[in-house]
């Protein structure tokens, strides 16, 4: 009798003696924001169907988290390039009060 194959497994998911774990890497540019460099978890259950619903369900949340920690370095983008125009504006506007002081306008010396 030939021995029956397992079914693939799908994306993330892993058995780690008898338990179902999730195990994802963290993009590396999302790395550094996140603070780890992968998302790896039990998901408590020895059963392929359940661990199979319970996959997808992390599956989904890691996709939420890295859309968040894109959207939140979009910001942090966002926020310096903002700061840095501000100083930029601030350099000028101290740069044209000192070009424009009465030093030099004929008063009495």
């Amino acid at each position: 009798m030939p021995r029956q194959r397992s079914r693939e497994l799908p994306e993330g998911l892993f058995k780690r003696g008898p338990v179902y774990v999730f195990r994802r890497a963290i993009p590396p540019e999302l790395r550094a924001k996140i603070g780890r460099r992968e998302v790896f978890l039990s998901l408590g259950t020895t059963d392929e169907l359940e661990a199979r619903i319970r996959g997808a369900v992390e599956l989904v949340r890691s996709e939420q988290l890295f859309h968040e920690a894109r959207e939140s370095l979009l910001l942090d983008e966002a926020a310096a390039g903002l700061w840095e125009r501000i100083r930029s504006e601030n350099r000028l506007r101290d740069l044209a009060k000192r070009t424009s002081s009465p030093r030099g306008r004929g008063g009495a010396s």
